[in-house]
């Protein structure tokens, strides 16, 4: 009997030894991990929402590498303004890429600059960001899409980003294209 009790006792000595351990190296990962984030703000001054909104972002106009695209965008946008990263709004430049690259396809298609010819433009308020534009055009570029040529118009149909940019400021496609 006296046998079992020192048995029981070792068995709880080293149950105790092991759970002991096992919070030490769960509170060690977890300091572990506390310093990994936090030197990745120091790294990256942008808050993770505004990262999100613009990741979001890159993926419902459909990039297939959405990091890689954003990253490849702040590259770009810190090399042609000499920006510092800490004074980059992530969000108006994701917005900003994408509207430049609705631009272009526009551009392309039907000859109508929406930044130059109508008034769309990149807001910047970081996770807020968004492209802003006036009723009047949405009009006058809806107006030009309609008074383009059938092929024209099937063009701005199949292209992905510019339906989707359609969508995003309201422009429904489907009442009016051929």
């Amino acid at each position: 009997m006296e046998e079992k009790k020192q048995s029981d006792k070792h068995i709880d000595i080293v149950g105790t030894e092991i759970e002991r351990k096992a919070k030490e190296e769960e509170r060690e990962k977890e300091h572990t991990d506390n310093e990994i984030k936090y030197f990745e703000s120091s790294c990256c001054p942008m808050g993770w929402r505004d990262i999100q909104m613009a990741i979001n972002l890159a993926k419902q106009y459909g990039k297939e590498d959405p990091s890689g695209w954003l990253k490849e965008n702040l590259d770009n946008y810190i090399d042609s303004t000499e920006a510092k990263l800490e004074d980059c709004d992530i969000g108006y430049i994701a917005y900003d890429a994408i509207l430049q690259e609705v631009r272009n396809e526009i551009i392309e298609i039907i000859e109508f600059d929406i930044c130059n010819d109508a008034n769309f433009y990149t807001h910047g308020n970081y996770m807020c960001s968004s492209i802003d534009h006036s009723e009047q055009d949405t009009e006058k570029l809806t107006e030009v899409i309609q008074h383009s040529d059938a092929s024209k118009q099937r063009e701005i149909l199949e292209n992905e980003v510019i339906k989707e940019f359609l969508d995003e400021i309201g422009i429904e496609i489907n009442a009016w294209m051929v």
